[in-house]
């Protein structure tokens, strides 16, 4: 095991000149200036020529170096011996990377600095090194890498281009100290520090930028740029080449410097992100992450998650049967991809080999006597239907692994998990193993409770088989990564043979299946409210109709934000109005009064100078594909029931103001939206380019689509293509999801808001409804949905139903003197001289009524049969102009309006004959 470096104390934030710099108290000396090892890297041979020149002006530096290394890929021979005793050659393969090698050769480097060179520069000022030296013994900056200047990465969307920074003599030249993201040669750093950077190596990028992210990423180590003497022989110190180097992808390169050490709240990243006003991601390293594997092809399988791992975790990767662990532990795995900024990130490993390689050894001995030498261990991933996975398996039982349901472990609770702990066991099929690479940008904390969740799948379908057809297979051919999946097929009551033949015959692999068959027909409503209810707070629900299709990631997608927003403190904290995830990827906005209106996030963010693919929160519930969250799910039923009981006000009443879906009576989303806007609730929703999504619906007909073809240009609108395989989830600014606050948060109008704004307008509006006192905004919301509606009648009357709508009563008549106080009081019922109240009184018994008593009891019973806000009903139960489908159809129980059918159904994306 390679030991870490002593953590370095934090720098200063403040910039000194290099006058100020002379005068701070050093460790240095110069009669007794500390040891260094001069590093020149050679890559061509147009370099040769000056070579002896800048080694000349290496060894007569003011503070001379103890020995000068040439490092030189295999081909280039340079002559060590003619530039005198000192100098040496160190070669290595041209396969190599040269960050790579220069961390190798440390390992035979003796003194505890080295300041690396590149062969392109001729000559160094004779008190370049003496500067950087002193600098580096004092407390401000004795823990930093060190250099006379170099690159300033943008981190913010403010910014989009990267900055030099070098001392040059020119008018913007480096006078004070500054904060840098990478150094330009030669840079000053500290040899212990390099060691322990080869694992999770980005072999990608520039060298100096993969060894300063490195040492920001794994140690909190920043780097620093020092005003030193101008040389009149050198110009910008390879800063322009290395800008060169990044061009077209600095601004993604920087928000890598965003990751900010959890115990290194300071240094130029941290302090530039506080300036900004951004909020950089913690990097936490609380226990070790160990991946075990079988065989060169389950490496190569595993090499981008172990990548992500290694870069910011201390991660130990052990492989049984390989070729190449048994060649050294320095293996070097490129991937398909050499996008620096992408999710597949090319790095190097270090492989250790478990057993002696001999065939039909045992390595489950191995495997134990490794964890206990490592002590603390925090996740263990392994290719469960791999070569050695059971016996990988059997070693995560007796080490008391915490396995998901599928393998024989127990479901546990978050508060469970966070207060017993252990070491989670994930193992993963090979199918699923080189499409896990998001696994890594997830924190510790949140990997923790990978067995917390459960995901739940509802299919609504009626009478479409081949479109269920298709998304059952879609639903087969997804990503579970051995989670226990439940799925729930809902036939509706009018369902055909062909469809109930296809549910009868479908087998589903990954949990259990439940198959449901309405005896009456619900509608669309009733089908969606009713499908599901979540056994705990940490059960989610994943509606889909049947003319969605799913990409194979969406699983992927659904798991890597839950566990982001819902099982990191800092995220969960603040997510707490979060109420669901979407798959869908919206391209109109619905609710516009005037109508449906375009609506490209990429375009509106760019235009703001924030990242085009960032993911943003919307209050708008997607149909289309989504998980919704418990907590919230059970306040929209009780609060459904409450609006259909008009107990607190008329069904007919508005909530929310100019909005479209006021236009929606039978659609469960027109409720779900008042609750959203009275909550000020927000859902997630994915942002990838070209609108790559993880549903689609393909617009057929059915409940909300009234023509048997949609046209192309119609359909345009709405279809967008599913992320496939090849695509990354973490195709994102970041590589990661952004921390909360950097989310755009987008209001029912498809209008930018913050969360604040939300806030407030849904307060206004219970205020002005004046059902229930204002509830309180300083504390998250407690999900009661007796908030909003104050259900007053049902509180005063023996209903036994909760959803049991009480219909409101006209306003009586002038001289009533018995008319009930409230508007919407239900009256009681008449006392008849021989009865007692509540009681039904036929005609043959009010005889012997008193007139007045009759005659109230008549205008009562009339009052009945009205519909909210006046009307008179025929015979069928109608209102005056309005059709057979209305909302409410009255029916007469014991003097109570009752709900006797709520036809239903989707008004989200009605697509008529004509335009609107």
């Amino acid at each position: 095991m390679i030991p870490k470096p002593a953590r370095p104390k934090p720098p200063t934030l403040s910039s000194h000149s290099l006058a100020v710099l002379a005068r701070l108290p050093t460790t240095f000396s110069a009669t007794t200036p500390p040891p260094w090892t001069a590093v020149i890297h050679l890559t061509s041979t147009s370099q040769l020529s000056p070579l002896s020149k800048l080694i000349k002006s290496i060894l007569r530096q003011s503070a001379p170096p103890t020995s000068v290394i040439i490092l030189a890929p295999e081909g280039l021979s340079p002559d060590p011996k003619k530039h005198g005793p000192l100098v040496s050659l160190l070669q290595y393969p041209p396969t190599r990377p040269a960050a790579l090698a220069l961390i190798l050769a440390s390992s035979s480097v003796t003194t505890p600095h080295m300041v690396i060179i590149d062969a392109q520069l001729d000559v160094m000022k004779s008190s370049y090194v003496r500067t950087l030296l002193r600098a580096s013994g004092t407390k401000e900056y004795g823990s930093a890498l060190l250099s006379a200047g170099g690159l300033v990465l943008p981190i913010s969307s403010s910014s989009r281009l990267a900055t030099c920074l070098v001392s040059d003599g020119s008018p913007d030249s480096l006078d004070r100290t500054a904060a840098i993201h990478a150094p330009s040669t030669p840079f000053l750093i500290q040899t212990e520090w390099l060691t322990p950077l080869s694992n999770g190596l980005r072999t990608d990028l520039p060298l100096e930028v993969g060894i300063a992210l490195a040492l920001w990423t794994k140690s909190g180590i920043p780097s620093f740029g020092i005003p030193v003497p101008w040389d009149e022989g050198r110009r910008d110190f390879g800063c322009e080449r290395l800008r060169r180097n990044v061009a077209g992808s600095e601004a993604k390169l920087g928000l890598l410097f965003r990751r900010v050490k959890s115990s290194a709240r300071t240094g130029p990243v941290a302090s530039e992100t506080k300036e900004g006003g951004a909020e950089g991601d913690e990097i936490q390293q609380d226990g070790t992450v160990v991946i075990l594997l079988s065989g060169d092809d389950e490496l190569e399988l595993a090499h981008q998650l172990a990548c992500g791992f290694a870069q910011e975790q201390d991660l130990r990767v052990y492989v049984a049967d390989s070729e190449s662990a048994a060649q050294g532990p320095h293996v070097f795995f490129p991937t398909s991809t050499s996008d620096a900024t992408s999710g597949g990130t090319r790095c190097h490993l270090d492989i250790h080999p478990l057993g002696t390689g001999a065939p039909g050894e045992s390595i489950q001995l191995a495997v134990i006597a490794e964890l206990r030498k490592i002590g603390k261990v925090e996740l263990a991933i392994y290719v469960g239907d791999g070569a050695r996975g059971r016996e990988f398996g059997e070693v995560m039982k007796w080490s008391e692994g915490q396995f998901g349901v599928r393998m024989g472990g127990k479901r546990r609770s978050r508060a469970r998990v966070e207060q017993e702990g252990g070491l989670v066991a994930i193992p993963l099929l090979k199918e699923d193993v080189v499409h896990s690479e998001w696994m890594s940008a997830l924190p510790m904390e949140a990997l923790r409770h990978w067995h917390v969740p459960k995901i739940d799948i509802t299919v609504i379908t009626n009478d479409r088989p081949a479109s269920l057809h298709r998304l059952l297979t879609a639903l087969q051919d997804a990503h579970y990564f051995g989670d226990e999946i439940s799925l729930s097929i809902n036939l509706e009551q009018t369902a055909d043979r062909l469809t109930q033949r296809l549910v009868d015959d479908f087998s589903w692999d990954f949990g259990t299946v439940t198959l449901r068959h309405r005896i009456i027909l619900g509608g669309l409503m009733p089908a969606i409210v009713e499908s599901w209810y979540p056994a705990s707070n940490d059960t989610y629900g994943v509606f889909l109709e049947d003319d969605v299709e799913v990409s194979p990631m969406f699983y992927s997608w659904l798991k890597f934000t839950i566990l982001q927003y819902r099982y990191y403190t800092p995220m969960r904290e603040r997510s707490s109005r979060l109420f669901g995830v979407s798959l869908y990827q919206q391209r109109n906005i619905e609710l516009r009064p005037e109508g449906r209106q375009p609506f490209d996030a990429h375009k509106l963010f760019f235009s703001l100078s924030m990242p085009s693919t960032l993911p943003y929160l919307s209050q708008i519930p997607c149909s289309w594909g989504a998980a919704y969250f418990p907590e919230v799910w059970r306040e929209f039923h009780a609060y459904l029931a409450l609006r259909l009981s008009e107990t607190a006000l008329p069904i007919s009443d508005t909530i929310v103001p100019e909005i479209r879906s006021n236009k929606w009576p039978r659609s469960w989303k027109k409720y779900f939206i008042e609750l959203v806007y009275m909550r000020g609730y927000v859902m997630l929703y994915p942002n990838y380019a070209d609108f790559a999504s993880f549903s689609n619906n393909h617009l057929e007909k059915g409940t909300h689509i009234h023509v048997s073809a949609v046209d192309e240009k119609r359909k345009r609108q709405f279809d967008v293509p599913l992320m496939d395989r090849n695509g990354s989830i973490l195709d994102l600014p970041e590589g990661r999801l952004p921390p909360w606050d950097a989310l755009p948060v987008i209001d029912l109008w498809g209008a930018l808001a913050s969360d604040d704004d939300l806030i407030e307008r849904g307060w206004q509006s219970v205020a002005q409804l004046d059902t229930c006192p204002p509830f309180r905004l300083d504390i998250p919301p407690t999900h009661n949905a007796r908030e909003l509606l104050c259900a007053k009648v049902y509180e005063r009357t023996n209903v036994l139903v909760e959803a049991q709508p009480l219909q409101a009563t006209a306003s009586p008549a002038q001289g009533d003197a018995e008319a009930p106080k409230a508007a919407f009081e239900r009256p009681a019922l008449v006392e008849h001289p021989n009865r007692g109240a509540g009681e039904e009184v036929d005609e043959a018994q009010r005889d012997g009524t008193k007139p007045e008593e009759l005659e109230r009891l008549r205008a009562y019973e009339q009052r009945v049969q009205q519909r909210v806000g006046g009307g008179e009903r025929d015979a069928r139960g109608v209102l005056d102009g309005e059709d057979d489908g209305s909302l409410v159809r009255l029916e007469e129980d014991d003097s109570v309006g009752v709900v006797a059918d709520v036809p239903s159904g989707e008004e989200a994306a009605e697509i008529e004959r004509k335009e609107e």
